[in-house]
């Protein structure tokens, strides 16, 4: 009896080795891929899912196949194979990819307060993953917590300043707390690493509205300007003064848009007014740095300082008005490569604070 249990246990042993293939699954995973990168993700699930079957809890497979569901928005499969991902590979920097596919599926499921505990999660183990931070911050904003969802933002911006989205998101929750020159700075930083897309052009409609704010035009020769009080008071009772306060430049900004309607600015093309008030923004920052204190005054402040005192403000410019679908713009840019390259290797050497 022994024996017939020893030869089945053999059997059976051998069954399992046979089972595994890993070099299949491996071909299996690289077909998937293709295919999701060409948008077939229910044809890339099919292949993962094979993948599975060749070499059982395949870790690329596992994460490579929440992926394509999460595309293919079955977000209650995407839990499945992430928690099956997370008990199989503890540790493993595979699941960075996973712990943000997961999250983002519960998310989508309305289950926001589970996405929280699960990016907090996550952070733990991967404290330098930006896009945890960055999905932990539109978590927090769908919640309603705006000023927590800036901070967790400001992290991923510092670990990744080159990911578009993160200033979009910074900027777009600024505008909506009528913080008009932090929200400008962000839409600029945006535009550097995605000027052209339709969110850029949505983006640009924002920061011209957002440099006019506050004037206009009441009469002939007469504009009003009209800026929150709130906005200029940039001391404590101690008289020190308060983070990301930017009063001074929101005075100089709403001073430089009111020329909109001088004579000697009439004629001026919008990119041209948007080059003189980003001047103004710029040697602002540069003359009142030394007293502020917070995040914008010591991330993007210097980057838009160092700009200017580079000489790579108009060139950056033409960069915001690129996807303004302006004849002069696009001529401008094709007719000045070298221009625009030299812009790009100033902004890649630039020095982020960390």
């Amino acid at each position: 009896m022994k024996q017939v249990l020893l030869s089945l246990a053999l059997l059976l042993s051998g069954v399992w080795l046979t089972a595994q293939n890993p070099d299949k699954a491996a071909e299996l995973v690289d077909k998937g891929i293709k295919l999701h990168d060409k948008g077939d993700f229910e044809g890339a699930v099919g292949l993962y899912k094979k993948a599975l079957e060749a070499d059982v809890d395949n870790e690329v497979a596992l994460a490579e196949i929440g992926l394509s569901l999460y595309s293919a928005h079955r977000f209650e499969e995407v839990i499945e194979f992430s928690e099956r991902a997370v008990k199989k590979y503890p540790g493993s920097p595979t699941l960075e990819t996973v712990y943000v596919t997961y999250g983002s599926a519960l998310d989508e499921l309305k289950r926001p307060k589970d996405a929280l505990e699960l990016y907090n999660e996550a952070i733990r183990e991967f404290p330098e993953a930006f896009m945890l931070y960055f999905n932990k911050g539109i978590t927090l904003v769908n919640m309603g917590r705006q000023d927590d969802a800036l901070l967790s933002l400001q992290t991923a911006a510092k670990l990744n300043p080159r990911y578009p989205g993160i200033h979009n998101a910074i900027a777009r929750i600024l505008m909506l707390q009528d913080k008009r020159v932090l929200a400008l700075l962000a839409y600029f930083r945006f535009f550097v690493v995605e000027p052209n897309s339709s969110r850029a052009s949505q983006n640009l409609s924002a920061v011209q509205r957002l440099m006019n704010q506050g004037v206009e035009v009441t009469g002939k020769n007469k504009i009003s300007i009209n800026i929150d009080p709130k906005m200029l008071g940039d001391t404590l009772p101690d008289g020190s003064h308060k983070a990301n306060n930017f009063g001074t430049i929101e005075l100089l900004l709403s001073f430089t848009s009111a020329l909109d309607t001088d004579k000697e600015h009439k004629k001026d093309t919008e990119r041209e007014k948007f080059l003189r008030k980003l001047e103004t923004i710029c040697v602002g920052l540069s003359e009142t740095q030394a007293k502020n204190t917070g995040f914008y005054w010591e991330f993007y402040a210097p980057y838009f300082i160092d700009m200017e005192q580079s000489k790579m403000i108009e060139t950056f410019s033409y960069v915001v008005f690129a996807s303004a679908e302006d004849a002069a713009v696009s001529k401008w840019i094709k007719a000045n490569d070298d221009k625009i390259q030299a812009f790009y290797d100033w902004s890649n050497e630039f020095k982020w604070p960390e």
